[in-house]
């Protein structure tokens, strides 16, 4: 899939006028299923998501553009796949390189938050040393990325996209490389996969049918994304989730301008279709892996037990932390920077 010599060129992440128009008409006749009730038993209350739809309207997204405008924007066409990514060189004497991955129902606009404190971490009461140049690269399908190939990408591609941009791209010589999502795997998956794991199934069984109506309704895509968004957030002290209207309201409408709704779906799919996508068991690589596990969700996930992990990693590290959630970068950015930092020191001193 990589090239010898990527082509790359800086650009500008653009929020098209035109789609902000017709988005800005849909929400003003957007027409909401009767019924739906006001508790998340049976998925998105009415009142919750009439509420969304509201702020929705109400959103400015020149306040987005400001945002994207203040970052460094790159687009890369590795073997025929174009992807988008943010770099942000670190200030320290010796920047370790990073890149730091999102996945559904996120984007890169998960780590913005987080983003200063780890490529400046003297100007917000940190050391100099534990500096970061970061990049975040948007997964082939979603935000400002090209499509994937048919039948999506899996994690094993993913990884060599990702080795090229740091390495051919940007002309980096190691990195670090956090990734999301380790799994689990004890008697707790069963319940919850019965309770919650519908979307799953049905993004890796028939991404085409729900991702029509992604694409046409933001009503179809506030309900979709946003219910995972908030249900898997953690929580504030007050109750509420540890995710703000603002991030919420961004993500909706990146996904609905770039209309990466539909294709954002098909790493599930890739996943399940693609023969070897799935980790084996018993053989662990080489590469030193701390793990931690962020608690709190609303609706929690199952927790993975150290056993399964080392089946799968050289685990040499292990954290768990009761709040974070599914998005620590949004929740908890200055308990992400300081593990991140404490976590690859000895990446450093080596």
């Amino acid at each position: 899939m990589a090239s010898p010599h990527p082509r790359t060129e800086p650009f500008r992440a653009a929020l098209d006028i035109e789609t902000l128009g017709d988005l800005a008409l849909r929400l003003g006749t957007a027409r909401l299923a009767p019924g739906s009730g006001g508790t998340w038993e049976r998925g998105v209350p009415g009142d919750w998501l009439a509420a969304l739809i509201t702020d929705w309207r109400a959103f400015d997204p020149l306040i987005l553009q400001a945002r994207l405008d203040r970052l460094a924007h790159l687009r890369a066409d590795i073997g025929g796949v174009t992807v988008h990514l943010v770099h942000a060189p670190g200030t320290g004497p010796d920047p370790l390189p990073l890149v730091l991955t999102h996945g559904w129902p996120s984007s890169f606009l998960e780590y913005l938050a987080v983003l200063p404190l780890l490529t400046d971490p003297a100007a917000h009461g940190g050391d100099p040393r534990d500096a970061f140049s970061v990049v975040l690269p948007s997964l082939p399908g979603f935000g400002f990325s090209g499509p994937p190939p048919p039948g999506g990408l899996v994690h094993e591609q993913v990884a060599e996209l990702w080795h090229t941009v740091m390495t051919d791209v940007l002309g980096y010589r190691r990195l670090a490389a956090p990734r999301r999502d380790p799994g689990a795997g004890d008697a707790e998956v069963g319940a919850w996969t019965a309770e919650e794991g519908g979307y799953a199934h049905m993004h890796a069984t028939k991404p085409a049918t729900i991702g029509a109506g992604l694409d046409d309704s933001p009503v179809a895509l506030a309900a979709w994304l946003g219910e995972k968004l908030i249900r898997w957030s953690s929580t504030t002290a007050d109750g509420q989730p540890a995710l703000d209207r603002d991030h919420l309201l961004s993500t909706l409408t990146l996904y609905w301008v770039t209309r990466t709704a539909a294709t954002s779906l098909l790493p599930y799919w890739a996943y399940q279709h693609v023969p070897g996508s799935v980790l084996p068991a018993d053989d662990p690589a080489p590469v030193p892996t701390a793990i931690d596990i962020f608690g709190g969700e609303i609706v929690p996930f199952p927790k993975p037990p150290r056993e399964l992990a080392e089946r799968y990693f050289r685990v040499v590290a292990w954290a768990e932390h009761d709040r974070g959630g599914h998005f620590p970068a949004v929740a908890e950015p200055g308990l992400l920077a300081d593990r991140l930092r404490e976590v690859f020191r000895p990446c450093r001193e080596s």
